[in-house]
């Protein structure tokens, strides 16, 4: 579970964990108070994470890289960017990722649960009000 959480912080924040938050984190997926979206989210949706401004194409290869383990392909990666040069907000692409099959093997692979129930109806809620925002 570790090994889960100083992914991200390798990939994302492109630094060295520190020692409590790395504790607290694996405490948390350990006794099952969060799960593998719940990590991902904090993370990518941290302030530090925000704060290193990045351009719709790096902030695709951080999800692809720390969700997928990969690189992303060509044609994946240039159908979200159509989808946030349509002003959709980075949160749903976020989304996208955390509900992909790609995630939930990455979790599985490390032990983890991936999905959290409150965030998947927060998720299909958002999906539900966007339709009528839709021409």
């Amino acid at each position: 579970m570790a090994a889960f959480v100083i992914r991200f912080y390798q990939i994302c924040l492109k630094r060295d964990l520190d020692a409590a938050g790395l504790v607290s984190w694996t405490e948390k997926l350990r006794a099952k108070t969060l799960s593998g979206s719940d990590v991902a989210w904090g993370f990518i949706q941290s302030s530090e994470f925000i704060s290193l401004g990045l351009n719709d194409s790096d902030y695709l290869e951080k999800l692809y890289q720390s969700f997928y383990n990969r690189t992303p392909d060509s044609a994946g990666k240039a159908a979200w960017q159509a989808i946030l040069a349509c002003k959709v907000l980075r949160e749903d692409a976020l989304y996208g990722f955390i509900y992909a099959q790609e995630f939930t093997n990455l979790c599985n692979a490390f032990g983890i649960g991936q999905i959290d129930t409150l965030g998947q109806q927060r998720y299909q809620v958002r999906q539900f009000v966007r339709r009528f925002y839709q021409p």
